[in-house]
């Protein structure tokens, strides 16, 4: 009989120490998503809880070119996402989404959950008398015993955004709620924290019922026009390890090195050294319809990727970089990334690739954008700062 009884411990012990193992993987895995789309041309919930957005009113909506694949473009749409109704939000809550908006937008909420002609959570962007910000704000219950209003308001957390923020590109913007404490992380960067500071004034922290669905896109005219990407909403509030991971998942790369090109200039700086960006022929970078174009051939040089090729007869030029690739047709408007077709520029179909002086102009920042190269625009010295 020991000799039976030893083996049996044994495989006990393994059992023990497995069963510890999986819970040490479950409680350091990331946060679960209770809502999650992608918004890869279509408005599916990829959480499995089958909570997908329908077309509420307005404009319908429209998928353009987003942060890793695809994205929802909005321009006075609305949005709905189905069953969240039931959703018991208690004290805890957060969301992460990735959007570019449109520069002229000055006021909008992009995410809302409503509370009969009010709201229990409103998210918004827009300008103020300091600058661009990021807000969101939250009702939650009346304090007991003080009968002086219904409602209390949670502090309103903004994050005002900075140009580095505010470019033609993609910016992740993530808010949590712990039941005592709401923060804002700006592109993975924790940016502002606010706390409850006297529960007889604010409350106790506990989220007003609601008693309708997630909204997206706007509220009592107040639209959202822009892109958003990879929008998660929680039941839990999220860490910075939870942000940092989902960061690092949608990021584009800053690389180490550094090119800055000068607006309507033949040369630029490549760490630090002057050289032409179209050698011998003194082509410049110039902005067109808003847009700017390049030749783009020293570009794909310089970041180390193959030579673009040239097709004649369709007229039109193939770029290959860490694989990617992307095929532009001169004097049209769509291209294709790894072969799914997408619009050049959603906001303006003027944008297209174009011959001048013999050249072939491409819009740089469509190209940086797909290819995942981080830049920055500064417009007080009209220059285009490229990391990669």
């Amino acid at each position: 009989m020991s000799h039976i009884r030893k083996p049996l411990s044994i495989l006990l012990v393994l059992m023990l120490l497995a069963t510890m193992f999986t819970g040490l993987t479950l409680t350091a895995s990331a946060a679960t998503p209770v809502v999650w789309l992608k918004f890869d041309d279509n408005l599916n919930d990829s959480s499995g809880n089958n909570r997908n957005a329908v077309y509420k009113d307005g404009t319908e909506p429209t998928y353009v070119a987003g942060n890793v694949s695809k994205a929802v473009r909005l321009d006075h749409t609305l949005l709905e996402i189905q069953n969240t109704a039931a959703m018991k939000l208690n004290k805890t809550f957060s969301y992460s989404i990735w959007m570019k908006y449109d520069p002229d937008m000055l006021d909008a909420t992009y995410l809302l959950l409503p509370r009969g002609n009010s709201y229990t959570i409103n998210a918004g962007t827009g300008y103020d008398q300091t600058g661009v910000y990021n807000a969101m704000n939250f009702y939650n219950k009346d304090y007991p015993g003080d009968a002086s209003f219904d409602v209390y308001e949670n502090p309103y957390t903004a994050s005002y955004l900075t140009t580095e923020h505010h470019t033609d590109k993609y910016m992740n913007v993530v808010f949590s709620f712990d039941g005592t404490t709401s923060r804002v992380w700006i592109d993975g960067k924790l940016d502002k924290t606010e706390s409850l500071v006297n529960a007889d004034h604010y409350g106790d922290g506990t989220f007003l019922p609601h008693d309708g669905n997630f909204i997206l896109g706007g509220y009592d005219s107040s639209w959202f026009v822009g892109n958003m990407d990879d929008l998660r909403i929680y039941d839990t509030a999220l860490t910075n390890a939870d942000v940092t991971t989902i960061f690092n998942e949608g990021k584009v790369s800053r690389g180490s090195n550094t090119m800055i090109v000068t607006l309507n200039e033949a040369n630029m700086m490549v760490n630090g050294v002057n050289q032409e960006i179209d050698p011998g022929r003194g082509t410049v970078a110039e902005s067109l319809f808003g847009r700017t174009r390049v030749p783009i051939a020293n570009f794909m040089k310089v970041w180390g990727a193959p030579v673009p090729v040239w097709n004649g007869t369709e007229r039109k030029v193939t770029l290959v970089y860490k694989g990617t690739t992307i095929e532009l047709w001169i004097d049209r408007n769509k291209a294709k990334v790894n072969g799914v077709e997408v619009q050049i520029d959603e906001r303006d179909p003027l944008v297209v690739p174009l011959i001048k002086n013999g050249r072939t102009m491409l819009p740089l920042a469509f190209v940086m954008t797909q290819f995942k190269i981080d830049y920055l625009w500064k417009g007080d010295v009209r220059q285009i700062h490229i990391f990669y």
